[in-house]
């Protein structure tokens, strides 16, 4: 998974997780809980038994590329990073053992969103959140472009 600059942080604390919970780092590189560097850009095994979230904040632009090199097929996404300048990375590999996944599921989401926070207090104490007034119309943008790579 490649992407330019952006800060990284574990915000959970999940015992299938690679990481403590308040761990902040720059990316690709964020401490495991054992102390060694974990490069982001290399996903786990899909039986890995991993489960966490990692919150990548103030990305330099809207654009991941996940390249899969056996597959020869490379998948991009770009968004309005006008508006969505930080992503939620969930990434379950089998780890998830609590209703609804029961430990089957392989799921690597990238979710792009508008703020580092979670609770809506935060989010108006911060000047994060979006409002849209009745009738108003807002509009936003996302691409996905998928490249066979063996031509």
């Amino acid at each position: 998974m490649n992407l330019k600059g952006c800060d990284v942080e574990i915000k959970h604390d999940d015992k299938k997780s690679r990481f403590k919970a308040g761990s902040k780092g720059r990316w690709p590189i964020l401490k495991s809980k054992e102390g060694s560097d974990i490069d982001l850009r290399k996903i786990p095994e899909p039986f890995s038994g991993i489960s966490e979230v990692i919150f990548l904040n103030n990305m330099e632009e809207g654009m991941v590329l996940l390249e899969n090199k056996d597959k020869e097929i490379n998948l991009e996404i770009t968004w309005d990073h006008k508006l969505l300048r930080h992503v939620l990375l969930w990434n379950v590999r089998h780890g998830d053992d609590g209703y609804p996944w029961y430990g089957n599921a392989n799921v690597l989401c990238i979710m792009p969103r508008t703020s580092i926070y979670e609770n809506p207090a935060d989010l108006i104490e911060n000047g994060d959140l979006v409002y849209i007034d009745p009738k108003e119309i807002k509009e936003t943008w996302m691409n996905f472009k998928i490249e066979d790579t063996n031509i």
